[in-house]
């Protein structure tokens, strides 16, 4: 603000010009220093002022992080735990799955073979009452389809012996054919030998199992 003193005419006329000049002059730069004093303090308080808040704003926020910080971590550590837990029992089940498959196997290989030795119990029965009496068998070879999951006797038995008697090889041949534990009896071979001074039929019969 400006501020100037009027003097009035009959003071004026009385006054040196000169000192009214200076006298307006003076006081005239006097108010424009308290101006720029002003003017200065304000653009430091706007200035200031921000910077201060945003200190005092900084301060405190970070206290505040710094006090919730043990809390954090805390619940960090908890989810970290969490998380190898998860992954444990993740883990667990594959393993529980890769073990319960091998036993899962070997308790279809149990029930294969089982099955296998229940189907030649039965073979071996029917062998034993379907024998005519002057016939023998020398060997007996099972050979099992094992690619079968089904635990069914898929497969072939190769039979080898002696008969004294040329029609009891076919006799039994047909036995074979009509029972439903095979599919098919095959004579691979029929001779005549000599065994301990007589004239024998040697034979080999391939049967056919299963489906």
């Amino acid at each position: 603000m400006i501020r100037i003193n009027l003097i009035n005419n009959k003071s004026k006329s009385q006054l040196n010009p000169q000192l009214t000049t200076i006298a307006i002059s003076a006081e005239v730069v006097l108010t424009k220093q308290e101006l720029q004093k002003q003017g200065i303090l304000r653009l430091m308080a706007l200035f200031f002022f921000p910077l201060l808040l945003y200190f005092f704003d900084n301060y405190y926020y970070q206290e505040e992080v710094k006090s919730q910080f043990p809390t954090l971590q805390a619940e960090i550590n908890k989810l970290v735990e969490f998380n190898k837990s998860k992954e444990k029992f993740v883990e667990d089940i594959k393993q529980f799955e890769k073990e319960g498959k091998i036993i899962q196997e070997k308790i279809d290989k149990i029930n294969f073979l089982n099955a296998l030795r229940g189907h030649e119990i039965e073979v071996h029965k029917f062998f034993q009452k379907s024998l005519p009496e002057k016939l023998w068998i020398d060997d007996f070879t099972y050979s099992y389809d094992t690619s079968k999951t089904d635990n069914s006797a898929v497969g072939e038995i190769k039979v080898r012996g002696l008969s004294y008697n040329a029609s009891d090889v076919q006799r039994l041949r047909n036995e074979i054919k009509q029972n439903i534990l095979f599919n098919s009896c095959e004579i691979l071979e029929q001779k005549t030998v000599d065994f301990e001074g007589q004239k024998v039929e040697s034979f080999e019969m391939k049967i056919s199992m299963g489906k």
